[in-house]
């Protein structure tokens, strides 16, 4: 196993307009995706697009709330379309027949919610909660060019904007706590 945290020592030439050609030295960090590069005093967070989609989250456990103790359940995979409810301590579950708002699986409000600038911010599991802190966190987003079918192609502008990055890191440190 790969410690979480390499260095790396990049060292690239760039011709100036005078045809000099300078050393830059780049120290970078590597975190998962994100890549922090340090080029004298300023640091930039890189997110690549990797081509996920939402549905790549929901192969794993979601976190819904238990409409009756309102604590924490898990909605789990059973076959291609069909999901097994269970709460901790009321145990199993009946999906219920109400719409939802944005905010739901299958009718069950989700456990990862909180209101950021008069929107809900949302994930249905920790994988994608490490996702949406990944993009939000990023300085520098690089997308595949020609794919509209990613996530981060089609989270809302409000999530992508960066003024309000500070508001929904916040956002995400509350659904963290709600993790633990």
């Amino acid at each position: 196993m790969t410690p979480l945290l390499r260095y790396l020592l990049v060292t690239k030439s760039i011709r100036s307009n005078t045809s000099v050609t300078k050393k830059v030295s780049i120290r970078a960090f590597l975190f998962g995706r994100i890549t922090v590069l340090r080029s004298g005093c300023r640091v930039s967070l890189r997110f690549v697009d990797d081509g996920q989609r939402v549905y790549d989250f929901l192969s794993e456990d979601i976190l819904i709330q238990c409409p009756y103790c309102n604590s924490y359940a898990i909605a789990s995979k059973r076959e291609e379309q069909s999901y097994r409810f269970q709460c901790r301590f009321c145990g199993p579950l009946t999906p219920p027949r109400r719409p939802g708002s944005e905010a739901t699986f299958k009718g069950f409000e989700l456990w990862l919610k909180a209101p950021v600038r008069g929107k809900m911010l949302w994930a249905y599991n920790q994988k994608h909660l490490d996702f949406l802190e990944r993009y939000i966190r990023a300085t520098l987003r690089e997308r595949i060019p020609y794919i509209n079918q990613s996530l981060a192609s089609r989270l809302p502008d409000w999530i992508k904007s960066a003024k309000h990055r500070g508001q929904l890191i916040q956002g995400i440190i509350k659904l963290r706590a709600k993790l633990y």
